[in-house]
């Protein structure tokens, strides 16, 4: 990883997790709306590309614990983001 990529490897990880060989290169490309500005990455566009893929994916916020477990028991392939204000 390099730059504000964090969303985009978590991504990356859950395709191969997933059985789908990845290139954040791609992924990249898709995901940052604002191209070579480091502004980081918007949740709702890295839901965007894995529905292009054909995954179903949902973005939350402020999801709650229970629900994070009901996904993972549920098998499925979570990306969370904590923004601890402190």
């Amino acid at each position: 990883q390099k730059g504000p990529s964090c969303g985009s490897t978590c991504l990356a990880m859950c395709f191969e997790f997933l059985g789908l060989p990845s290139d954040l290169s791609i992924i990249e490309a898709y995901t940052h709306p604002y191209g070579d500005l480091d502004l980081g990455e918007v949740p709702a566009e890295l839901a965007r590309f894995a529905r292009l893929l054909g995954f179903e994916a949902q973005h939350y916020s402020h999801g709650s614990l229970e629900d994070l477990v009901a996904h993972l028991r549920h098998g499925r392939a979570v990306i969370v983001m904590l923004n601890y204000n402190m």
